[in-house]
């Protein structure tokens, strides 16, 4: 038996173990995401009322199963989703450059598409590997990880249902990249009934950098920055567009993360999440989890958006 079928059984047996973990804690009340939570945030989770955005991630991944999830969580079929729902073609340059997907990664196959590319797997999320221009890889060992990837369920154990579903592939993109071949800075957009509240800004490649600011550019403290702060970073012109674009992705919709990323002269719209964090964030400083739980609405919640202010003025005044 060789190596890569040793790890195929183990990966098939991994899922199936995880599978019946999570069932499990579901019949049981949850105990496991329940420790889990209280171990990554420091909190006790409230899933009967949930105040925190982090804990109304966690009531989502549990009770909501609507069918437009898996095609947002989808890295392929979002690029349609967005395209209908702007009335944009094809050819409009709000992604980056799709170069091929398949759901048989080679060897042979990834280095036709030479370098400086992006591969991802399209039903997770964080499943990257990256090939700079110029970099010549062991193009087998990256079609050995796409393949693993091929053979997993992302977050069964942390009961992301909307990835289940999804057919999978793994596809390949552009690299974007500035001109001194730094990664892109990632721009997260927080959208709540519709309407932008929150702008988180990072890179967590090429030189760790963290900031945070409200759509009119103000900038939010981040007392405990553990990266590179961009609070003195200027208001980018394409801002107005981010906006924009986010909004009509996200009307209709409680609550959605739009994330773009920008590089030189280029901003592409990266990819749509539901579970930001999956739910287990400690922000800094802690009241961002109360004031964004606070903005997001559901009618099978208490309506908390009369605090929002309140928690908003906390930390700017921090």
């Amino acid at each position: 038996m060789t190596d890569e079928w040793r790890e195929a059984l183990r990966d098939r047996l991994r899922d199936v173990v995880h599978g019946l973990r999570a069932s499990r804690d579901r019949r049981r009340g949850v105990p496991w995401l329940r420790a889990e939570f209280l171990r990554r945030t420091g909190r006790e989770l409230n899933l009967q009322d949930p105040a925190t955005i982090d804990e109304k991630v966690q009531w989502r991944k549990l009770n909501v199963r609507d069918p437009l999830y898996p095609i947002l969580s989808d890295k392929l079929r979002m690029r349609g989703f967005v395209r209908e729902r702007l009335g944009i073609g094809a050819n409009d340059d709000l992604f980056s450059r799709l170069l091929g997907d398949t759901a048989r990664p080679t060897a042979q196959w990834l280095a036709r598409l030479g370098d400086g590319i992006a591969i991802k797997a399209n039903h997770a999320s964080g499943w990257n590997a990256f090939v700079q221009k110029g970099e010549e890889p062991d193009w087998e060992l990256i079609a050995r990880l796409a393949r693993h990837w091929m053979r997993r369920r992302y977050g069964l154990r942390k009961q992301e249902w909307a990835y289940w579903s999804i057919p999978r592939r793994v596809l390949v993109e552009e690299l974007l990249c500035g001109a001194d071949g730094a990664f892109p800075l990632d721009f997260k957009f927080e959208t709540f009934d519709g309407k932008v509240r929150c702008i988180q800004i990072e890179r967590t490649n090429g030189g760790r950098m963290l900031g945070r600011f409200l759509p009119d550019w103000t900038c939010l403290p981040i007392p405990d920055n553990p990266r590179i702060s961009l609070a003195d970073m200027p208001c980018p012109a394409e801002l107005p567009r981010m906006i924009g674009i986010a909004e009509r992705i996200a009307a209709g919709m409680d609550y959605l993360r739009v994330d773009f990323l920008r590089a030189a002269d280029r901003l592409v719209l990266n990819e749509l999440t539901l579970y930001r964090v999956s739910g287990f964030s400690k922000p800094s400083p802690p009241q961002m989890s109360d004031w964004l739980g606070a903005c997001w609405r559901n009618p099978a919640w208490p309506d908390r958006s009369g605090e929002a202010d309140r928690w908003l003025g906390g930390i700017l005044a921090l």
